[in-house]
C-alpha cells in the first residue's frame, strides 16, 4: 500500500510491506531517486547488514540490495562491529565509495573502512581501513563539498590503548579524504572542546557549514547540537542546542542522524533525520523519526509533527494541507 505521508510514531514499511532496517545511516541522491543505506542490526547490536533503499518521493522506500553483509571470516567478519555507512560516488574513478565504521575483536574501538562499487546498489568491495594519530574513532560520517573535495567526519577518541585511562568521544574531527575518496589525506581541524559528542553531520546553507550532532547517550535519545563556521578549518562557534517546537529535551525521542538537503524546482527544505533506538532501550514505537528543520536568521530549528509531506519535486513540505515552508 503505497504512503501519502511520512508519517512518526510508526514502524516503518519498505514497498513490499517488510520493516525497513537502515540505522546510523545516509542518503545519497543520484539523478531524481534517493537511496538511504544504513545498518541492519540483529541481537545484542550486533551488525547484519548494510542494506539500500531507494525513493523519487522520500515517502515510498523499494528495498535494492544488502550491499555490505556479514561474511564467516575476512574482513567483514560476523563477529565485526560496521556502521555509520556513508556513500559518495567519485566523478574521477565512476565508483560509489562507502565509508564507515569498522572494528574487529583484539583492536581497540573502531577504524575507518573503505569499500566501493561501481552501481549505487550493487555489492560494495573492501578497499582498506585506517587509524590518524594513532587514535581510534567513535560516530562518523561524510560530508562532499560543492568542489569535489570530500571529508570524514569524524569523533576522536584521545588515543588507541583505551584500557590505559585515554578518553572515548574526546573530540570532534574533520578529515579530507584523498581523492579517490578512499583513504585519509589530512587533518583538517579538529575541536576538543567538542567532547562527548556522538552522530555527526555537516549541512552547507547560505555559505554557512552547519555541524550537527548529539550527546552520548549509548542507544538513549538526546537533544541536538550545532556549531557553525565559513570554512571547514574553521572556527567553529561553540556548541549551541538546536531549538525545537513544540519544545522537547530529547529530540522527539531520538538521535541525530543525517539532514537531507531537498533542493526543488521552488525551494529548497531541510529534513531532521533521527534514530530511535525503541529495538534496544524499549521507549517508543518506530526506529526512525523525520521532520522539518527550518532556518530562522540563521538559527536551525526542529518542527514535530506526526505526519507530514514533503514535494521531493518542488521541495514544498506541508502539514494538514497547510503550506509551511
Amino acid at each position: 500500500m503505497e504512503n501519502k505521508a511520512i508519517n512518526n510514531d510508526t514502524i516503518w514499511k519498505d514497498t513490499k510491506g517488510n520493516e525497513i532496517l537502515a540505522q546510523g545511516g545516509d542518503m545519497l541522491k543520484v539523478g531524481d531517486v534517493y537511496y538511504w543505506f544504513g545498518a541492519e542490526f540483529v541481537g545484542n547490536s550486533k551488525f547484519c547488514n548494510i542494506k539500500c533503499y531507494s525513493s523519487k518521493d522520500l515517502i515510498n522506500w523499494k528495498f535494492e540490495n544488502n550491499v555490505l553483509t556479514r561474511q564467516p571470516s575476512g574482513n567483514l567478519a560476523k563477529d565485526h562491529w560496521i556502521g555509520r555507512p556513508s556513500v559518495i560516488y567519485n566523478c574521477t574513478t565512476k565508483n560509489y565509495v562507502m565509508i564507515f565504521e569498522w572494528n574487529s575483536p583484539g583492536v581497540p574501538r573502531n577504524r575507518v573502512a573503505f569499500a566501493q562499487c561501481s552501481t549505487v546498489t550493487g555489492v560494495y568491495n573492501w578497499v582498506g581501513s585506517a587509524i590518524a594519530e594513532g587514535r581510534s574513532f567513535g560516530d562518523m560520517a561524510v560530508y562532499k563539498d560543492t568542489d569535489e573535495n570530500a571529508y570524514l567526519l569524524t569523533v576522536m577518541d584521545e588515543g588507541l590503548d583505551l584500557e590505559d585511562g585515554k578518553e572515548v568521544n574526546y573530540s570532534l574531527a574533520i578529515f579530507k579524504l584523498q581523492a579517490d575518496y578512499c583513504s585519509l589525506k589530512g587533518k583538517v581541524f579538529e575541536g576538543f572542546e567538542m567532547s562527548k559528542r556522538e552522530a555527526t553531520y555537516i549541512v552547507k546553507k547560505d555559505e554557512v557549514y552547519y555541524w550537527f550532532s548529539s550527546d552520548m547517550r549509548g542507544w538513549e535519545s538526546s537533544e541536538t547540537k550545532y556549531s557553525t563556521a565559513v570554512n571547514l578549518a574553521g572556527p567553529w562557534s561553540t556548541l549551541k542546542i538546536v531549538a525545537n517546537c513544540p519544545n522537547t529535551h530529547n529530540s522527539y525521542n531520538s538521535q541525530h542522524d543525517f539532514i537531507i538537503t531537498v533542493q526543488g524546482s521552488d525551494t529548497t527544505c531541510y529534513i531532521y533525520c533521527g534514530d530511535r533506538y525503541s529495538n534496544f532501550h524499549g521507549i517508543g514505537t518506530g526506529r526512525y523519526m523525520w521532520t522539518p528543520l527550518t532556518f530562522i536568521d540563521g538559527k536551525p530549528k526542529i518542527q514535530w509533527f506526526p505526519s507530514w509531506n514533503v514535494d521531493a519535486t518542488t521541495g514544498i513540505w506541508t502539514e494538514s494541507n497547510r503550506e509551511l515552508s
